[in-house]
């Protein structure tokens, strides 16, 4: 018959396996959303600078760890990519055009097509073409997205996630174009989603955050007593006491 201190850490491991892996569920969506309608490069942006002041305050208030992107470090004309500090990856589908798809430090058009945001030594920013979407896949799960977006004055833009049902956030549209910053703060947590372009308009991203999770206390709770029960089970042992 197994002791006290076996069965313990099996539960303790069962119940942790089924926290961390169970089923999850559609979780509550706050969104986050102020522009500066009309204003060209270099700015300044102060209503979209102050609402991801506030997100960044919100997601970390709700226990994330925010990292924030400016795309300084990725390779100029390249469709995808791997984040610097290893967050994850980046796709956009469609084929790289200056200005209009891809990584790019170019801004084509008018004063009001997509452009940098967040400055920076190279300048560098997302363009997504018409119809086409980027879709980003995380190494660990996220319950925050935030970002700058640019050129929005005719795109139509849906986030589409997992986070145990099939969830869809619009980005609302700024008039004139000019900078707009928008996220979203989830209950529940989510690995992959795509940024899709349903229109026949061109938009930009730049100052890219992400916001991780954290294990719940109850979590925490379960694995440290797994930690104790495997303790005091390998002292019992080295004390040659049978278990």
């Amino acid at each position: 018959m197994p002791s006290f201190g076996l069965t313990l850490i099996r539960f303790a491991a069962l119940s942790l396996a089924v926290t961390l892996t169970g089923p999850t569920y559609a979780g509550t969506i706050t969104t986050f959303f102020n522009s500066d309608p009309g204003v060209a490069p270099p700015g300044p942006f102060p209503n979209s600078t102050a609402e991801q002041t506030t997100f960044i305050a919100a997601a970390t208030a709700h226990g994330d760890t925010v990292n924030t992107h400016d795309l300084d470090h990725q390779t100029v004309g390249s469709l995808n990519g791997l984040w610097l500090n290893g967050d994850g990856t980046f796709v956009v589908t469609g084929a790289f055009s200056a200005g209009q798809n891809g990584i790019t430090n170019t801004q084509t058009g008018n004063a009001n097509d997509p452009f940098n945001v967040t400055g920076g030594s190279n300048n560098n920013f997302i363009a997504i073409g018409p119809g086409n979407s980027i879709t980003f896949t995380m190494n660990d799960p996220i319950n925050a997205f935030g970002s700058f977006f640019t050129g929005l004055d005719g795109s139509i833009l849906h986030i589409t996630f997992n986070d145990g049902a099939v969830e869809t956030v619009t980005v609302p549209t700024t008039p004139n174009g000019g900078a707009e910053y928008f996220g979203f703060l989830d209950t529940s947590t989510f690995s992959s989603f795509t940024v899709e372009d349903l229109s026949s308009d061109n938009f930009g991203m730049d100052g890219i955050s992400f916001g991780f999770a954290v294990l719940e206390p109850s979590s925490l709770t379960l694995l440290g007593a797994a930690l104790l029960g495997a303790g005091w089970l390998r002292g019992r042992r080295k004390r040659g006491i049978s278990v």
